[in-house]
């Protein structure tokens, strides 16, 4: 017994669909992306949100969250950013002014002893990674990596991840209000503790669910790595999914410096709550401009402007001072 011709031309060109190689589930990139300069037009700092910008998120949804603000915290958020931008500019001109251009240069590679230890956390299926490496001159990225786990907690195949990611078109893996927080928090975090990891409880969206309830409760762990002139040349991402009975053994612990920042991004929700409410939070609930149309919303987005407000406070000073110091004396 034997099959026709055609059917056997037919099975020749089946192809079985195969887990995606370590190697080919890693992307280069080498053009930066078109929202920095765009946002830096509008007066928003671009080094300081470079790693934001670059990373792959939908332009325009992430350009919703910036123009969307209401002005006193638009307000207090540029100035806040602004100021990190002014530090930032003088530790990289001190920086270059101490050491040969080609010194700093030689650091902007990566290691293969880098990509081998993520070879070997590529088949940890307890924990989503990410790892997003850039150039430490420019924060342009240049490299990204996405493992199996974080595609499964997404919803997404990986060859869907990395398309999206490689044309920037992923959407938010959480709400416009989550974010802004995350972005916010974040950057005052790793200028204030350089070096430790700062882990965030979020809601994110299960992308690919077809579930009425899309969302999944997140520890989110952020490890900033430096070159060895101090600056920021990739950060590692890991989610690892809660529980309920998870859940709440981090939201109880009141002595984790964090716990201000995870109350704020939940609103004082419980985890069910917090779930129940997510498909809403997305499409309006947590937007920016949904939430200026209710009492409720209002009072969460003027509780983070004054957190923020005291957060940034010794950093906004520190750059009035760098200014001042910059600034041309009296002619005598």
């Amino acid at each position: 017994l034997s099959l026709p011709p055609d059917h056997l031309a037919c099975l020749q060109e089946l192809q079985v669909e195969r887990p995606l190689d370590f190697w080919i589930r890693s992307l280069s990139f080498d053009r930066p992306s078109l929202l920095r300069e765009h946002m830096n037009s509008m007066g928003w700092p671009d080094r300081v949100l470079a790693r934001h910008w670059e990373f792959g998120f939908s332009s325009k949804e992430l350009m919703n969250i910036f123009v969307s603000l209401p002005p006193r915290l638009q307000e207090v958020t540029r100035r806040a950013l602004d100021a990190m931008e002014i530090i930032m500019a003088d530790k990289m001109m001190k920086q270059a002014g101490a050491l040969p251009a080609q010194l700093l240069m030689g650091s902007e590679k990566i290691s293969e002893e880098d990509l081998e230890l993520e070879r070997v956390l590529y088949g940890n299926e307890n924990f989503g990674m990410v790892n997003h490496y850039m150039l430490p001159s420019t924060g342009q990225r240049m490299y990204l990596y996405v493992s199996d786990a974080t595609c499964r907690i997404l919803g997404l195949h990986a060859e869907e991840a990395l398309a999206r990611l490689a044309s920037r078109e992923l959407p938010l893996v959480m709400t416009e209000f989550n974010f802004f927080c995350y972005i916010v928090f974040s950057t005052w975090f790793f200028a204030t503790y350089p070096g430790r990891p700062l882990s965030l409880v979020v809601c994110i969206r299960d992308i690919g669910s077809k579930r009425e309830k899309g969302g999944v409760i997140t520890r989110l762990v952020q490890q900033p790595e430096f070159d060895c002139y101090g600056r920021m040349r990739s950060m590692k991402t890991m989610m690892f999914p809660l529980d309920k009975e998870s859940n709440e053994s981090l939201v109880e612990n009141h002595h984790d410096p964090l716990s201000t920042f995870n109350h704020l991004i939940s609103g004082g929700r419980d985890f069910d709550t917090w779930i129940n409410d997510f498909e809403s939070d997305m499409s309006a609930g947590e937007t920016i401009l949904g939430m200026q149309k209710s009492k409720k919303g209002m009072e969460r987005l003027e509780a983070l402007e004054r957190e923020l407000v005291r957060m940034y406070q010794p950093f906004v000073e520190h750059a009035d001072r760098i200014l001042k110091e910059k600034m041309p004396g009296p002619a005598g």
